[in-house]
């Protein structure tokens, strides 16, 4: 459901358009990580045709951070981020 809403937020909002480059600005925390997994998954579920890129942004990463940090970076490895 969640991703439903959001995958028609971006159609109806025509957002984006096939071949476009969309840099996702990740810092490691909760909504930065969300964000590149749901652009991810709905660009390949409904065939976006978008070209992602993941900016790792950080200044110090605290502890509580770092486990979403290596979420993040586990994502960044599983998926294919020019």
């Amino acid at each position: 459901m969640f991703e439903e809403e959001i995958h028609q937020t971006i159609i109806s909002g025509n957002l984006f358009s096939s071949g476009e480059t969309v840099a996702i600005g990740a810092s490691g925390g909760k909504d930065s990580t969300v964000l590149a997994y749901i652009m991810k998954l709905l660009n390949e579920k409904y065939d976006y045709g978008l070209n992602l890129v993941l900016y790792l942004l950080t200044k110090a990463l605290l502890v509580t951070e770092m486990i979403a940090w290596k979420q993040l970076k586990e994502i960044r490895n599983s998926i294919h981020f020019l």
